[in-house]
């Protein structure tokens, strides 16, 4: 594969009715995200005026997942409304959703109205409306748009979920339980992505990059370093590295192994006891967890099924190789079917085939 992505420039259309449309789905998936399981009752939970990172402790996690989940808030609304004081309208904009969203949480029981969540809520549009001009000028790029794309989602998962540490004494303590063992999580789609993104660059590179990346992670990641792991991925990301090299039109089939075999780790299987009929209702199962790594599953779908938008997978394919993989899983003691990633699935391609590339002679 050598430049042949889209076929013109043309063809990379932001219009602001497109943006608009996936503007109100950001806000549908906002106020499904801050409002479920929609059980409004009596005043339940008073509006906490506390400051962040002053005395009363804020949870990290939920601050991030706060910030993140207005970004594209602020992105499609850069790109519905192309007029003067766009980062003025916008940032109110975000701030009066949130202000709305934290006076309906007092009636939610189980939720925590903050002054917090609204000034991140904010902040996280803030940094959407900023980026917004320089993610349309990336996705504006040609071929070399895809390699970027790979090495950022590669990055993306192998630092999940964000948990970064700057304290000495807890890398030590993340150093002492240093395993020779072997997790294959986070092992194959990696590789893939490296692989892809690297292929026109010197062997020596490759051995350069990917030392940095894991270097980091063992020093960043607050999670103690796997040994086999990183042997595993190595080998993994040098072998799709040489098939790449010649084969790129493999890229489609390896990504789809490799998201089959990410899912279906431990690889050991058996009949499920029970149906959970509960998880056919979007996002429910992503409540059970912390909002960090709730955050962090729903975004690591869209931007996979992004990626494979983006290098020409159809939206078929996308809903075909989730639903196969959810369907999977029912046999894999510790995972479930869910919803909820078809349904990413496909906001992710359509945001790739709408919004950058049309997609069908990508690869």
């Amino acid at each position: 594969m050598h430049g042949n992505l889209p076929n013109s420039a043309n063809e990379t259309s932001f219009s602001p009715a497109r943006a608009r449309f996936f503007l109100l789905l950001s806000l549908g998936v906002i106020l499904y995200l801050t409002l479920y399981p929609f059980d409004f009752g009596p005043k339940v939970n008073p509006f906490d005026l506390s400051l962040p990172f002053g005395p009363k402790h804020h949870s990290l996690p939920d601050m991030l997942s706060n910030f993140c989940f207005f970004i594209p808030f602020g992105v499609f609304f850069f790109w519905s409304f192309p007029v003067k004081g766009r980062l003025f309208w916008g940032c109110l904009a975000g701030a009066l959703v949130s202000l709305g969203v934290e006076i309906l949480q007092q009636y939610l029981p189980g939720r925590s109205p903050s002054l917090t969540d609204l000034l991140f809520n904010t902040a996280g549009t803030f940094t959407g409306l900023v980026a917004a001009p320089q993610i349309r000028k990336v996705l504006r790029l040609r071929a070399q748009t895809l390699d970027l794309l790979a090495l950022a989602l590669a990055f993306y998962l192998l630092y999940e979920p964000f948990l970064f540490t700057f304290d000495w004494g807890e890398i030590k303590e993340n150093l002492k339980h240093f395993s020779p063992g072997l997790d294959l999580r986070n092992v194959f789609l990696p590789s893939v992505l490296l692989g892809f993104a690297l292929r026109r660059y010197p062997f020596i590179f490759v051995l350069f990059l990917f030392g940095i990346l894991e270097f980091g992670r063992l020093f960043l990641v607050s999670t103690p370093p796997i040994l086999g792991s990183t042997l595993a991925r190595f080998f993994f990301t040098l072998l799709c590295y040489a098939v790449f090299q010649k084969r790129s039109y493999l890229l489609r089939p390896l990504f789809a192994g490799a998201y089959l075999l990410e899912a279906l780790y431990p690889y050991h299987f058996s009949w499920p006891s029970h149906l959970p009929w509960e998880n056919l209702i979007p996002f429910q199962a992503g409540f059970s967890s912390n909002p960090l790594d709730t955050a962090f599953n729903l975004l690591r779908s869209v931007f996979l099924f992004f990626f494979w938008g983006a290098c020409g997978g159809s939206l078929k394919g996308a809903l075909l190789l989730a639903g196969a993989s959810e369907i999977l899983q029912l046999f894999v003691p510790g995972r479930y079917f869910d919803l909820t990633t078809l349904i990413l699935a496909a906001l992710g391609v359509l945001a790739a085939q709408k919004l950058t590339w049309r997609g069908k002679d990508a690869l």
